[in-house]
């Protein structure tokens, strides 16, 4: 029971990737990306539906009882009330974990995580930008997440990216200002 909690928990994270998939393409359509899936908005769609139908067959699967589950647990539905108390402790103890860690002071300088791309942008949630600014280069010379923006961008600021930016970004340290402000 505690292999198949674990693969419904994992496979939950993947359905939440498959959705900010799509998101992240209609909200930061200019971005630059270390990958392309072919087909642009429909190769898009294509591999995010199939990616989510998969994970919720599999999510699906997760909860079916084996054969010796009476022998074992009782009954089918102990097995899956089981199962589904143990997601929804694990889902409610990381929603706090992430609540708590909003706080200021529990942020560590030495860690290495870098601000989200909105929160670098001024916006107070994840919206529609027009910014292609690359995340590498917006993140550089941050503080961790969980602390003030050092260098703020705006969200809307578009530049002229090389040709060759995809194949080698570490070519180009200073494409921008760092202290472009809104």
């Amino acid at each position: 029971m505690m292999t198949q909690t674990v693969t419904i928990l994992y496979l939950i994270y993947y359905v939440f990737m498959f959705i900010t998939f799509i998101c992240l393409r209609y909200t930061q359509p200019n971005r630059p990306r270390s990958f392309v899936v072919p087909g642009e908005k429909f190769g898009a769609w294509l591999v995010a539906i199939i990616g989510t139908g998969a994970s919720i067959f599999a999510i699906a699967l997760a909860f079916y009882p084996p054969a010796q589950v009476k022998e074992e647990v009782g009954s089918p539905l102990v097995y899956v009330m089981t199962i589904a108390v143990l997601v929804a402790i694990v889902l409610f103890v990381s929603y706090i974990f992430y609540q708590s860690s909003k706080k200021h002071h529990w942020v560590n300088k030495q860690n290495h995580f870098e601000p989200l791309t909105w929160e670098m942008e001024g916006l107070k949630k994840p919206e529609k930008v027009l910014s292609n600014i690359p995340t590498s280069y917006m993140t550089a010379d941050q503080d961790p997440m969980g602390t003030p923006i050092r260098y703020p961008f705006n969200p809307n600021m578009k530049i002229q990216l090389p040709k060759d930016y995809e194949e080698h970004p570490n070519k180009y340290p200073g494409l921008v200002d760092r202290e472009v402000k809104k």
